[in-house]
């Protein structure tokens, strides 16, 4: 195998792991969407029938849509190429 065929190999690898990387992002956005979208739906439908326990599913959606939108977000940081400022590829390109 040529150096030019390894170079090939190792870039269709990485392009790869980060398509991969990607779409777990956009997996776990989507349960994030849906999850949080019945659990304040649900609220929502306690809150109109004047249930008792309203206030706790209230604080536990908020709860849960802000410490899993913190992750979200976390996991965003490290996956989205907009917020890849000081990337491996930003090092890569200033080393060279």
């Amino acid at each position: 195998m040529t150096q030019d065929n390894q170079d090939a190999a190792l870039r269709e690898s990485r392009i790869r792991q980060r398509v991969h990387r990607l779409a777990e992002f956009y997996q776990h956005l989507m349960a994030y969407v849906i999850f949080n979208t019945l659990l304040w739906s649900m609220a929502s439908v306690m809150y109109l029938n004047d249930v008792s326990s309203f206030k706790f599913v209230f604080v536990v959606g908020l709860f849960s849509t802000m410490g899993w939108g913190i992750g979200l977000l976390s996991h965003a940081i490290t996956v989205l190429p907009v917020w890849r400022i000081f990337g491996k590829e930003w090092e890569d390109e200033k080393v060279k």
